[in-house]
């Protein structure tokens, strides 16, 4: 779920506005940035090898001390409500990584037989998938037939993104 990530994060950067609130440009890209903010894993195992969803920081357990983290660094600077809405960001960015698996579950896919995160970390652990024989290209086009469910899923949600963008009151 790459492009999923930034649909999901803009939507959620927008609820605000249903209690009368908005958040600063600043704030929005901040939560754009946090909902990828558990991928840059990646650049530790690379784009190919060890399935980067079962290491330590995708769990709830890491989000949550991310978003403390967060948090402590940047209150003052950014809102209370931006703030807040970093752990829903996190939250919804590991549903999104896992969503293949309840999707599986449904019989809806193919792919995944195993779950995505590890949801019980560090009670208990996952192991890990090796797509190193797959290049980048290949994952992408694995991912679009094999899960075709999570594809259409994200361009649902960055069309959805884009309509909100386009149809909010400036």
């Amino acid at each position: 779920m790459f492009i999923g990530h930034l649909g999901l994060s803009y939507l959620i950067s927008q609820a605000p506005r249903a209690w009368g609130k908005k958040l600063s440009i600043k704030e929005v890209i901040f939560l754009l940035v946090v909902g990828y903010i558990l991928d840059l894993d990646l650049f530790i195992t690379g784009l190919a090898g060890v399935n980067h969803h079962y290491l330590g920081v995708h769990t709830p357990v890491s989000a949550f001390y991310l978003g403390l983290l967060l948090y402590f660094l940047l209150r003052g600077r950014i809102s209370k409500t931006a703030l807040f809405l970093v752990f829903p960001v996190l939250l919804g960015h590991l549903v999104l990584d896992d969503i293949a698996y309840w999707f599986h579950i449904l019989g809806w896919q193919a792919w995944s037989q195993f779950p995505q995160i590890n949801w019980l970390y560090p009670f208990a652990v996952q192991g890990a998938t090796d797509f190193s024989q797959l290049n980048f290209l290949e994952i992408i086009r694995f991912y679009i037939i094999k899960a075709p469910v999570n594809a259409f899923l994200e361009v649902i949600l960055v069309l959805l993104a884009l309509f909100v963008f386009s149809s909010r009151k400036k």
